[in-house]
C-alpha cells in the first residue's frame, strides 16, 4: 500500500512538473525568469538558486565547516529505502509468476529466490532462472518474464527519504559538491539514482564495477586520488559501518553513520551518528 501511495504520488507531480514545464516554456528569457528544474519540482523543490554556478564556483549561503567541500554518500539505505523495496519487489515478481499460472506455494518460492540471492549476490542477473531451476519447472520462460517484468514495475514506486531532497539541495546551495560511492553495478545504481530524482543534485557517481574495487579503503583512495583531493576535505555518509564507514574514516574522512535499514542495530566508530537526513545540516551549520 505504501509504495501503491507513492507510485500515484510521483505521477501525479510528474504531471504536474509536465504542466508547469509547458508555461514556463512561453515566458520570455529577457524577463529574467528561468524554467524551474522538474526534477526538484518532482519533489516538491523551488529551484531557488543557479546550481550549476554553485558547482563551478564552490560559493553559498556559508563556508563548508571542518574544511571539507565534499560529500560522498552511499544509496541503499541511505538515500532510500532499498531494503522496504526490495522485499516488496520481489514478493510481486512471485506474485506475478503464481497468477502466470505457476502451480507452487508463494512461500517455498520467496525462500528459494532469497536462497538464490544469497549464494549468487543481489546483482546477479539470474536469480529468477536459478529458482526455476530449482523447483524444476518445465518451460520457465513466461514466469520468468512475469516475474522480471513485475519487479521492474515495482521500480516506478521507488522515493528517496522524504527529508533527502532537500537537504542535497540545501547542501548544494551551501557550496557542495556531492557524490555518491557506491558497490554494484554502474547501470543498475545509475538507474536507482535517475529513477529517485537526484541525479541532477549529484556532481558524478562513483561505482564498484567502474573503479574496479570494492568499498574498502582502496575505493576511497583511489576516488580521492582520481579526483585530486585529500581525505580531510570530504565526509562520507552511509549506513553500513564495515562498508561506508571504517574504511573512509581510517584513510582519515569525516563519517556520517544513517541509522536505517538492516544494518541500523550494528555498532559504529563513526564521528556522528543520525536518524534523520535533517540532522546533517545540524552538523554541518548549514
Amino acid at each position: 500500500m505504501k509504495l501503491q501511495n507513492a507510485a500515484n504520488y510521483k505521477v501525479s507531480k510528474m504531471k504536474e512538473t509536465s504542466s508547469q514545464a509547458k508555461k514556463y516554456q512561453t515566458q520570455e528569457l529577457s524577463q529574467g525568469k528561468g524554467q524551474e528544474d522538474p526534477i526538484l519540482e518532482i519533489h516538491g523543490i523551488s529551484e531557488t538558486s543557479n546550481l550549476k554556478d554553485l558547482h563551478e564556483t564552490g560559493e553559498g549561503g556559508s563556508p563548508p565547516r571542518f574544511g571539507m567541500k565534499y560529500i560522498f554518500f552511499d544509496i541503499d539505505d541511505t538515500l532510500f529505502p532499498t531494503t522496504e523495496f526490495a522485499e516488496i519487489a520481489r514478493k510481486n515478481a512471485i506474485r506475478a509468476m503464481i497468477e502466470m499460472g505457476l502451480e507452487k506455494d508463494q512461500e517455498e518460492l520467496y525462500e528459494l529466490l532469497m536462497e538464490s540471492i544469497k549464494t549468487y549476490g543481489p546483482n546477479y542477473p539470474s536469480h529468477f532462472d536459478e529458482m526455476c531451476r530449482e523447483s524444476r519447472i518445465k518451460k520457465p520462460a513466461r514466469y520468468i518474464a512475469a516475474a522480471v517484468s513485475a519487479y521492474h514495475n515495482t521500480k516506478t514506486s521507488i522515493l528517496p527519504y522524504p527529508e533527502v531532497p532537500r537537504v542535497l539541495l540545501k547542501l548544494k546551495e551551501n557550496g557542495y559538491r556531492l557524490y555518491a560511492a557506491t558497490n554494484g553495478t554502474a547501470v543498475k545504481q545509475w538507474d536507482k539514482i535517475i529513477r529517485l530524482g537526484l541525479h541532477l543534485l549529484l556532481d558524478d557517481v562513483f561505482v564498484s564495477e567502474e573503479l574496479g574495487v570494492e568499498k574498502g579503503e582502496g575505493f576511497f583512495e583511489k576516488v580521492l586520488a582520481g579526483m585530486g583531493i585529500k581525505a580531510e576535505e570530504c565526509m562520507m555518509i552511509g549506513d553500513k559501518p564495515l562498508v561506508d564507514i571504517e574504511p573512509a574514516k581510517k584513510i582519515g574522512m569525516k563519517t556520517v553513520r544513517v541509522k536505517r535499514g538492516k544494518h541500523a542495530k550494528e555498532p559504529s566508530n563513526a564521528d556522528y551518528e543520525i536518524n534523520d537526513f535533517r540532522e546533517l545540516l545540524e552538523i554541518l551549520k548549514v
